[in-house]
C-alpha cells in the first residue's frame, strides 16, 4: 500500500469522526424548529380564540384560564428548548475537540 493511499483512507476515517457531531447537532437543531413552529402555531391559535370570548358571559375566566395553559404550555416549550440547546453544545463542543486533536496531530507530523 502506498502511502497516499493510507493517508487516504485516514482522511475517510478522520472525516466520519467530525460528520457525526455535526450530523447530530443539525438534528437537534432541525427537531427544535419543529417543536417551535408546532407550539407557536397552537398558541397562536388559542389567542386567535381568545378575542371571540365575550366577557358579559363568563369570557373573562375562560380567557384567563387559556392564558395560563398557555403559560404553561410556553414554559414547557422553553424546558424542552434548553434541554435540546445543551445536546447541541454537546455536539458541537466534541466536534471541536476532535478538530482541535487532528490539528495538534497534523502539526505533530509535520514537526
Amino acid at each position: 500500500m502506498r502511502p497516499k493511499d493510507s493517508l487516504d483512507e485516514g482522511h475517510l476515517i478522520e472525516n466520519a469522526l467530525i460528520k457525526v457531531p455535526l450530523d447530530e447537532a443539525a438534528k437537534a437543531i432541525k427537531q427544535g424548529g419543529k417543536h417551535i413552529e408546532k407550539e407557536l402555531t397552537g398558541v397562536q391559535a388559542s389567542l386567535a380564540s381568545l378575542t371571540s370570548l365575550s366577557p358579559a358571559r363568563g369570557g373573562q375566566a375562560a380567557a384567563l384560564s387559556e392564558l395560563s395553559r398557555l403559560t404553561t404550555r410556553l414554559q414547557g416549550l422553553k424546558r424542552k428548548l434548553e434541554v435540546q440547546h445543551s445536546a447541541e453544545e454537546k455536539a458541537l463542543s466534541r466536534a471541536q475537540a476532535r478538530l482541535s486533536q487532528l490539528c495538534a496531530a497534523q502539526e505533530a507530523a509535520a514537526a
